[in-house]
């Protein structure tokens, strides 16, 4: 039985993920069920993680990531910046989802025993189920439109650095609406240099769901010379958005995102990206 189960669970990988519709269902009740019981018995560990579930998370997120930048590898010149960033962050992509997985795994895994003693199947699949739902729909959810608004800035900085000696200014801002956060609000209309450090830590998204966006502009006139320095305050932001996805040619800043947070012992197994391909 066991054997069957372990089988049809590495089946997982998607059958054609272009037509999925991302939410709210990306996995089906049989793949979820296969699923809870290879983690019941041990099948899928957090030391043996499924490459099914890999690919079928990771070219969901991959597909958010072509849409936000406007096309997909195959339509990119091989020697372009344009590749190299694209590149970067398709691989980045699959890094992130062996270090989704495995953090859902050892969630999942606590509810096997449950007060030193082993649970039904019925009992460890109520509390493993409202994990799973977590990890893929609420959380994949806000990680796909992320992924979305980050690869569309990668591909605005790669336009930057072309224009910056005709176009050397940028701009920060907000929707200006009342759905802005303050923090957001004090960085509106902030200017300067495209090769300025600010650049680094503040380039958006700045946030979960953030709506900011940069403007690319010439030189630095009186006008702009006029908005007020804000300073950086570490505080104000979530520190997992704290990079430039252009730059830095990723969607999550990996030493701030919890995912990537391994058990004692495993910082091996996560340098080697959990035994699953980083493509």
């Amino acid at each position: 039985m066991l054997a069957w189960i372990k089988k049809h669970i590495e089946k997982f990988a998607v059958l054609n993920v272009d037509k999925v519709d991302p939410f709210p269902n990306l996995f089906n009740d049989g793949e979820i069920e296969y699923y809870m019981i290879a983690v019941y018995n041990r099948i899928i560990t957090k030391n043996n993680l499924n490459l099914g579930y890999h690919y079928k998370v990771a070219g969901l997120l991959e597909q958010a990531l072509y849409q936000g930048f406007g096309y997909d590898l195959m339509q990119v010149p091989f020697t372009s910046s344009e590749y190299e960033v694209l590149q970067g962050l398709r691989r980045h992509i699959y890094v992130f989802s062996a270090a989704k997985q495995y953090s859902q795994v050892r969630e999942m895994s606590q509810f096997i025993n449950i007060a030193g003693q082993q649970s039904t199947f019925g009992e460890f699949r109520k509390l493993a189920d409202k994990v799973f739902t977590t990890y893929n729909k609420n959380y994949l959810k806000t990680e796909y439109n992320t992924a979305v608004g980050q690869s569309e800035m990668a591909k605005q900085w790669t336009l930057f650095e072309d224009q910056k000696e005709s176009l050397p200014m940028l701009r920060y801002h907000t929707q200006g609406d009342a759905r802005v956060r303050d923090e957001h609000a004090i960085l509106n209309g902030i200017t300067k240099p495209v090769g300025d450090p600010f650049w680094n830590n503040c380039m958006p998204k700045m946030g979960w769901n953030c709506r900011c966006f940069v403007t690319q502009h010439g030189k630095y006139t009186k006008e702009t010379a006029e908005v007020p320095e804000i300073p950086w305050g570490e505080k104000d932001y979530p520190k997992v958005f704290k990079m430039n996805p252009g730059k830095d040619k990723l969607i999550f800043n990996p030493k701030f995102h919890p995912y990537f947070q391994v058990a004692k012992g495993d910082a091996e197994f996560k340098a080697n990206n959990y035994n699953l391909p980083r493509l």
